[in-house]
């Protein structure tokens, strides 16, 4: 019973419409050479296997996007990433909504809601590192590579104007420039944080949400 309990506490994540589960293994490895099952849990740890594998501790269980489990190496950015899978993954938590900790190294184009993360504008080939949205159009704080469009939270080139009333602002410590909400307080960034400027102002606001 203390097994089947501990089975059914197997968290769920969700890669774009992708979804996923975290799924470990009875020993160590690099993520990419799954130890084969041949029951329905893993080994020692007794949790769901991923498809017809185990997952080691650096992997966890998505979606190729083709329907097929498979065993992807966790990531926090996609310089991470080997090239072949050069995108790090950005992954939700299937039960609460929000975005994981890590990501998963997967080739790029597999979903068209796939978010590759990211730390610098160096990983985001053709874009920049800006920020992903919530479905208010929020920032979630997760940065993830975007296009140099002008949109809310995509890229912007430094002195340029962006849509909406947003402000073209330069991310401090980052190669980065991306349209961010001009906000007094948090009160005004639907759960994010307003974030004061180092200088000037954006329509009159001190700060962005971010």
């Amino acid at each position: 019973m203390r097994n089947v309990v501990f089975a059914l506490l197997c968290a769920c994540v969700l890669a774009g419409s992708i979804v996923s589960s975290g799924c470990a293994s009875n020993g160590s490895g690099s993520g990419s050479t799954p130890a084969p099952v041949t029951s329905d849990l893993c080994p020692i740890t007794y949790q769901p296997k991923c498809g017809a594998n185990c997952c080691d501790y650096s992997a966890v269980c998505v979606d190729d996007g083709t329907g097929t489990k498979i065993c992807a190496t966790k990531c926090g950015a996609s310089a991470e990433c080997p090239p072949a899978k050069g995108c790090c993954t950005a992954l939700k938590n299937n039960a609460t909504g929000q975005p994981e900790s890590y990501g998963a190294c997967m080739p790029a184009g597999i979903s068209n809601s796939q978010n590759c993360r990211c730390k610098t504008a160096a990983e985001c080939p053709g874009g920049t590192c800006g920020e992903s949205t919530n479905t208010s159009g929020n920032p979630t704080g997760l940065a993830v590579c975007v296009p140099i469009d002008g949109q809310p939270y995509h890229g912007c080139l430094a002195g340029s104007v962006c849509n909406g009333g947003y402000c073209c602002v330069n991310i401090t410590g980052t190669d980065s420039s991306i349209c961010q909400e001009p906000c007094h307080d948090d009160s005004q960034c639907g759960g994010a944080k307003c974030s004061m400027f180092t200088s000037g102002s954006c329509g009159g606001a001190p700060g962005g949400c971010q």
